[in-house]
């Protein structure tokens, strides 16, 4: 009898697809797939860009560069980031590190076209402010729908969360 030996990466490459056909019989279970594509993340970034959302455009672009949470990306301050450097130190929700941000220009001219945007803001005002409320930040539970209107809007091939960006 012969044994069928398989290699590492085709081992990988078939458990991937089996876990993206299981996510496909079982439903909507909370599981969101990374986005895969550099393309995808412009056309994403450009899709928001170009409905004049420059605070969904800002937290896309900052959560796929840097990689933040969403509850991270939510308590993001307009005081945080400040000219020339761009930079801010966060302290991460979930494991207590402190990271420092530093915006790429893409990022940068998303965040000046957002504080344009904004009629009155100080320091202390939130960057990703709700829109049904004053001064408080935008759920996660919020973009995550803001998301998935995106992904099915540009006909993207996977499910997208607040987690695609990481």
């Amino acid at each position: 009898a012969e044994s069928k030996i398989i290699s590492a990466p085709s081992r990988r490459a078939a458990r991937a697809a089996a876990d993206a056909e299981k996510r496909k019989k079982i439903g909507s279970n909370g599981t969101v797939d990374p986005i895969r594509d550099k393309k995808d993340i412009i056309r994403i970034a450009q899709y928001f860009a170009d409905r004049g959302q420059p605070r969904n455009e800002l937290m896309f672009l900052i959560g796929c560069s840097v990689g933040l949470r969403g509850s991270d990306l939510s308590r993001l301050r307009v005081g945080d980031f400040k000219p020339p450097a761009y930079q801010a130190r966060i302290k991460e929700q979930k494991t207590g590190k402190i990271r420092v941000i530093t915006l790429n220009p893409m990022a940068i001219d998303a965040y000046c076209a957002l504080l344009a945007s904004l009629p009155d803001y100080s320091d202390d005002t939130y960057l990703f402010q709700s829109q049904r409320t004053g001064n408080c930040s935008i759920d996660r539970h919020s973009f995550a729908r803001i998301l998935r209107q995106a992904q099915h809007d540009l006909g993207l091939p996977y499910r997208l969360g607040t987690h695609s960006m990481r």
